[in-house]
Parts: C-alpha cells; sequence; structure tokens
C-alpha cells in the first residue's frame, strides 16, 4: 500500500506544471537562451555550457522551429560539467569544461549527442513516468532511444551513471517541453 501511495503521490507531483513559461513560450531555444546566464558562469544549474553545443551544432534553428512539437530532455551545465570530467577534464568550470569539449568532441558527435536529447513529440513529465512505468522507450530524433525508469533516464552507456529529471521539469514552450536533467545522456557506449 506505501508503495502504491508513493506512487500516486510523485504522479501527482509530476502530473503538475512546475513552471509556468509565459516570458518564453515562443520556443525552447528562447526558454534555453533566457534561461542562461550571460556566458560561462557559476550556476551549474542553468544551460550556459547546452547553449554553446546548440549553437556548435547548429541545433539553435531547430529548437526555435514553431512548426513542430518537440522535448527537449536539457542537460544542466553541471552535467556537461560531469561529461567533460568523465572524459578527462581535471577542473569544475563552466567555461575550462567547454573549452575541453570543444576541442575533444568532434562536431558530428556532438551533434549526435545533443539530438539524443531531444523528442520527436511533447511529452510532459507525467508521460515520462507512464512510459517507465511500462517500460516503454522513448526514442530520440537520432534514433536511438533511451529508457525511462520512475525518475530516471537510463541510456546506452551502461558504464555512465544515469541522468535524472531535475527542476524546472514540463517547461511549456510554444514548440514544446522542457525537462532540465542532471547528466547528459550517451547514445552509444563510451
Amino acid at each position: 500500500m506505501r508503495g502504491f501511495l508513493t506512487s500516486l503521490f510523485v504522479l501527482t507531483l509530476v502530473a503538475t506544471p512546475m513552471v509556468d513559461c509565459e516570458a518564453n513560450s515562443d520556443s525552447i531555444a528562447a526558454y534555453v537562451s533566457s534561461s542562461s546566464g550571460d556566458g560561462f558562469d557559476l550556476n551549474y544549474l542553468d544551460y550556459d555550457i547546452l547553449l554553446a553545443a546548440a549553437s556548435k551544432a547548429n541545433l539553435v534553428g531547430a529548437l526555435a522551429n514553431p512548426d513542430v512539437e518537440l522535448t527537449l530532455f536539457a542537460p544542466n551545465d553541471w552535467a556537461f560539467v560531469l561529461l567533460a570530467c568523465d572524459l578527462g577534464y581535471s577542473g569544475f568550470s563552466e567555461a575550462g569544461a567547454w573549452d575541453f569539449l570543444d576541442q575533444n568532441v568532434p562536431t558530428g558527435l556532438l551533434t549526435s549527442v545533443l539530438l539524443y536529447h531531444v523528442v520527436g513529440e511533447e511529452l510532459s513529465a507525467t508521460d515520462v513516468l507512464i512510459a517507465g512505468i511500462f517500460r516503454q522507450p522513448i526514442f530520440t530524433l537520432l534514433g536511438p532511444s533511451f529508457q525511462p525508469s520512475f525518475l530516471t533516464l537510463i541510456d546506452n552507456d551502461p558504464d555512465s551513471p544515469n541522468a535524472g529529471l531535475f527542476f524546472p521539469i514540463n517547461v511549456s514552450t510554444g514548440n514544446g517541453k522542457v525537462h532540465t536533467i542532471t547528466r547528459v545522456l550517451r547514445p552509444i557506449d563510451l
């Protein structure tokens, strides 16, 4: 009974919109841009590195397209710092992590990794939770899927820690939803 009540509580929590994104209702790209600082900073919970990566990969326009409905699982800056550390970076600054990734990750691979975070339909956090309950994979624009499990997203790299949903989630924009995550999803075993 306790498990059922816990599940019901979480379902209610996740079903409730966490953020009202009226000022950023234009697009996912507008939300990510306006939620970032004025460049790399000490706020690991925003999206400075994601914005830099999306710009380098020429994906900002796709995330701004008003004619599509998308879901972005948006790694925050700390997620990108952890990825850089996993790949050999030894610092903790956003700028240093981005410089490391920019120099060591080919643009094609960066683009593939970012597309692995985008779903070609609008999914609420409730949709993600239900997909996890019924063990339904979530297919990305890259092609490969990841598997939600409660509030965790299991990617295709079994050696890396899994990403978790983190606040803000259920951010509504003019072309979809944004859910912040704690790790960069990996479409392959690195």
